[in-house]
């Protein structure tokens, strides 16, 4: 509005201002290295109570496969076994193979069990992420579907967003999409999509 204020500050009030600022600062630092540290740099925060993960399998894969499946196996017991999530895994690339039928509880078993099924992974083939999302969405109770891939799928982007518009009338279902590796700007931009379309996080990691 064009008005000039002076303010006049005593020394000891801008000491205890300065000291203040130091300290939120410090938590912003502390909460940044907590959120780049372990399973969640790759996978972000889980929030929900059931999930279901869905990794690219696909031979653009190869070079980093290694590295998701160590980052999948820390996500299953720093999050999933610590939190007691009900969880699957989908690993898709021309097949489309989930590791169980239906969500399960994160007790010790399972988790091993889990951790010997992604060991298995190899890359080859082509994206079938619509196919997986189909199969994912067929999982009775699950809240939320976290989708690791490095590149486009091998159907129409704008296909895949409207099928899950229509499978969403059905169930409320949640996509959180992690962009691995992927310097193709159509596939980022279809990845931050399908993640807005259904109020879920899009995650670029390298």
């Amino acid at each position: 509005d064009g008005i000039v204020k002076h303010l006049h500050i005593q020394p000891k009030d801008l000491d205890e201002y300065i000291e203040q600022m130091a300290r939120v600062l410090q938590c912003y630092v502390k909460r940044i290295q907590w959120l780049l540290s372990g399973s969640r740099r790759l996978f972000g925060v889980i929030l929900e109570a059931s999930v279901c993960i869905l990794i690219d399998t696909s031979g653009s894969m190869e070079p980093s496969l290694e590295q998701v499946t160590r980052e999948l196996t820390s996500l299953i017991w720093e999050q999933l076994r610590k939190n007691q999530t009900k969880f699957n895994l989908i690993s898709f690339a021309e097949d489309v193979v989930a590791w169980q039928e239906c969500l399960v509880e994160a007790t010790d078993e399972a988790c091993h069990d889990a951790v010997q099924w992604v060991s298995t992974f190899r890359a080859h083939g082509n994206t079938s992420i619509l196919r997986a999302l189909q199969r994912a969405f067929r999982l009775q109770g699950v809240e939320a579907l976290y989708v690791l891939t490095d590149g486009k799928p091998d159907t129409s982007c704008v296909l895949i967003l409207q099928e899950i518009e229509v499978l969403r009338k059905q169930q409320a279902v949640t996509i959180h999409t992690i962009s691995f590796n992927c310097s193709d700007r159509g596939a980022n931009d279809f990845l931050k999509k399908l993640a807005c379309q259904t109020r879920g996080r899009y995650h670029r990691c390298h």
